[in-house]
């Protein structure tokens, strides 16, 4: 299971960077935006954290995108959201 979830970080982190470059958006806004440090964003986007529920509906907000999206398991997934 500990790989599964290793993956799924990975995969929610690519897919929160390329976003977030997408929006323009640096990672020093979106710690703005959750109440963190820009080193924990950048943890989000590399896949080393976890994210937090708690920050999922205000990444979708700031990003403008759903957050069924943000936390999808898979590209495909992702697709559907």
């Amino acid at each position: 299971m500990g790989q599964i979830m290793d993956d799924y970080r990975v995969q929610a982190g690519t897919r929160l960077k390329v976003v977030q470059r997408a929006s323009g958006l640096t990672q020093n806004d979106l710690a703005a935006v959750l109440g963190i440090t820009r080193h924990t964003v950048s943890a989000l986007c590399r896949g080393e954290q976890g994210m937090a529920i708690k920050y999922l509906v205000p990444l979708a907000v700031a990003l403008k995108v759903s957050p069924a999206y943000l936390a999808a398991a898979s590209e495909q997934e992702a697709k559907l959201a």
